[in-house]
């Protein structure tokens, strides 16, 4: 009887390989790190002037405010803050998480908010689920763009707002301005019935929805089963492709 014992070897060196492929896989998934909030809420300041943008990339509240003066105050788990990286870069405030070598998975058991001052402000760029809690803000311009889950909250006095977002964030929109431009692609909630704008432009590309306010004129075009509805008497222009609706409320 004759054994074949290179089949056997083969077998063998298949299963070795087998393993060592699914121990490496596994090792690469638990290096990146997770840090779990110690549930220690610390407050530090850090030191940020001359900017008039503001960029939040991962997770976290802005708490803005105008002033005379520019600062940041980060409220956060101990091991939390060490894991925040903040700095201003031609005239933007950025505020990321660290990612150096396998990236770190934060799992915080607290808020972690962000209280900016600021002098003047014209942008506001939110990616991931970073969100803007509170803002009261007067300015000339203001261009706000958002990218993932966000929550949105901002009082404004301007004369052009541009706002565009991508992915299911939610704005809550109050104030004036004369002109506003809403660029919605996904499934984002933008509410500004108390937001009073002259002329307003909104596109849609998904299946969003837009609430505005406009006295002056309203141009809407819609790609997909996007939602608009207006408050006003605009003279309006629509432009639809796909099963989006435009409609007068009565409010």
């Amino acid at each position: 009887m004759r054994i074949d014992i290179s089949g056997a070897r083969k077998t063998i060196s298949l299963a070795i390989i087998s393993f060592l492929l699914i121990a490496i896989a596994v090792f690469l998934g638990s290096c990146g790190g997770v840090v779990v909030g110690s549930g220690n809420v610390k407050t530090e300041t850090r030191d940020v002037r001359n900017f008039n943008r503001i960029s939040l990339d991962g997770m976290g509240n802005l708490i803005i405010k105008q002033g005379d003066t520019e600062s940041l105050k980060i409220e956060a788990e101990d091991n939390i803050l060490p894991q925040i990286i903040t700095a201003v870069n031609n005239g933007q405030l950025d505020i990321s998480f660290k990612r150096a070598g396998f990236p770190i998975r934060l799992v915080p058991s607290k808020p972690i908010n962000f209280f900016v001052t600021v002098k003047n402000l014209n942008g506001i760029d939110l990616s991931g689920v970073a969100n803007i809690k509170e803002a009261k803000i007067k300015t000339d311009t203001m261009d706000l763009s958002t990218s993932g889950s966000s929550d949105v909250t901002l009082n404004i006095e301007a004369n052009e707002l541009t706002s565009r977002s991508s992915g299911s964030t939610k704005f809550n929109m109050s104030g004036t301005v004369d002109r506003q431009q809403v660029d919605i692609s996904g499934s984002g909630t933008y509410s500004a019935a108390d937001l009073a704008s002259q002329d307003c432009g909104v596109t849609i590309s998904g299946s969003g929805s837009c609430t505005v306010r406009a006295s002056g004129t309203l141009d809407v075009r819609i790609s997909g089963s996007g939602e608009v509805s207006y408050i006003g008497n605009p003279s309006v222009a629509q432009s639809i492709s796909g099963s989006g609706t435009v409609r007068k409320l009565s409010r």
